[in-house]
């Protein structure tokens, strides 16, 4: 009787395993790409919330103003920068938004201007906000109005 040899096959073959590590290169790439592009997303959004901060607040803030002297808040008609969490104490330190210091340095990043504009004779103010920032290549803006008066309801 003849005995057959048989040739057990323990492991991978070279093209087995380049496979495998192909595809498992091509899955690892995938999941990087796709994570910094969730990365990157979430700071744009981060940045979106805090420049919709940065309007409320500066919103709030006039709101306050014109409540204290709305004779002294309706002569302020114009475009104005307040590129700081400090705000001025009086209308003549109010900065306008053509003065070169009007630049994109609130929190670093943002922009952010405010134009009042007198409306018709029942003592309205329209309040026109606007916030601007980079985000590498890309910009973004948020613009809100609102509408002021002597007494609001």
């Amino acid at each position: 009787m003849t005995q057959i040899k048989s040739k057990i096959n323990l492991g991978f073959t070279l093209i087995e395993v380049l496979i495998f590590v192909s595809l498992l290169s091509i899955i690892f790439i995938t999941f990087a790409a796709l994570t910094t592009v969730t990365i990157r997303w979430s700071k744009i959004n981060e940045h979106k919330i805090i420049a919709s901060h940065n309007i409320e607040e500066i919103r709030e803030w006039l709101r306050g103003q014109k409540e204290a002297d709305f004779t002294g808040f309706i002569g302020k008609e114009g475009s104005w920068c307040f590129n700081s969490h400090e705000y001025p104490t009086g209308y003549l330190n109010w900065v306008l938004s053509s003065d070169p210091s009007c630049d994109h340095s609130l929190d670093g990043i943002y922009k952010r201007t405010v134009v009042l504009a007198n409306q018709d004779s029942d003592r309205k103010v329209l309040v026109s906000l606007h916030i601007d920032w980079n985000e590498g290549t890309q910009y973004f803006t948020i613009d809100e109005r609102t509408l002021f008066s002597l007494h609001e309801i």
